[in-house]
């Protein structure tokens, strides 16, 4: 039979085995916790006491964006991600210093528990932005435009790669299949058009993509995310310099009549 309180009684027991604090200096106190940061590891943070104000002072030491920027992410390089970021912070009473990329927050002895309890919370959901870093961006710019081909019953497949005369691979995200004597679209989806050295490696996947000969006539298009930030001028002007088609993601919509299978 199933009863809360022994349930209540085997986590707290776990809980109490798993959590440790453990002083490493005169008014330092180091607490490891049974979570896991962005490396997997065990979250680790300090309880340290000043006598001046008689507050507790509960810090990251800055390891967690340390580990964060170790994963490529980035925080302070995205309006958006900052936006999350101090969203968050707010929300769990944490601030933050800039100099030292340090998470903290102060409280008297008497409402430790609690504190520690919300800036644990504010660690974790913080270690869990490792999620909006580029590769993981890229994925979830592909899912999106995967949502728009299905939304408009488009067929295609995922993941191909054409290979090049000198041997090398060119990736793309989707190949939309056609009907007789219509062309195969490869589509390449860009989530970070802005960023001069992909957009370039874009041009140079295309054009070598371009010179294989296929069974099949195709069409080869770019699709670039817009959805937060403008595309700039010098990445369109590449684009339509190499003579590659481009659609930015928030007119993909009206353009899908490009993609579709008999198009």
């Amino acid at each position: 039979m199933l009863d809360a309180n022994v349930l209540k009684k085997s986590y707290i027991d776990w809980f109490t085995k798993k959590i440790e604090f453990k002083n490493i200096e005169e008014n330092v106190v180091r607490i490891d916790v049974p979570f896991h940061d962005s490396m997997n590891d065990e979250i680790v943070f300090y309880a340290e006491f000043d006598s001046h104000t008689e507050n507790i002072i509960l810090t990251d030491d800055g390891y967690t964006l340390f580990n964060l920027e170790s994963t490529g992410l980035n925080i302070k390089a995205s309006k958006r991600r900052k936006k999350i970021f101090y969203d968050n912070l707010s929300s769990y009473g944490v601030k933050f210093n800039e100099k030292t990329d340090e998470l903290y927050s102060t409280c008297k002895m008497k409402n430790f528990s609690e504190v520690k309890h919300r800036f644990l919370q504010c660690l974790i959901f913080i270690n869990d932005m490792y999620i909006l870093n580029e590769n993981n961006v890229k994925h979830i710019f592909a899912e999106d435009v995967e949502k728009v081909f299905d939304y408009n019953d488009i067929m295609y497949s995922k993941d191909l790669s054409i290979i090049g005369k000198s041997g090398m691979a060119h990736k793309f995200d989707f190949l939309i299949t056609s009907t007789k004597n219509k062309p195969e679209k490869f589509i390449k989806a860009v989530s970070n058009p802005n960023n001069s050295i992909v957009i370039k490696a874009c041009v140079t996947d295309v054009n070598q993509a371009k010179m294989v000969e296929r069974e099949k006539p195709n069409n080869i298009y770019v699709i670039l995310n817009d959805k937060e930030k403008e595309v700039s001028s010098s990445s369109e002007n590449l684009l339509r310099d190499s003579g590659i088609h481009y659609i930015k993601f928030n007119d993909l919509s009206k353009n899908i009549g490009l993609l579709r299978n008999n198009a």
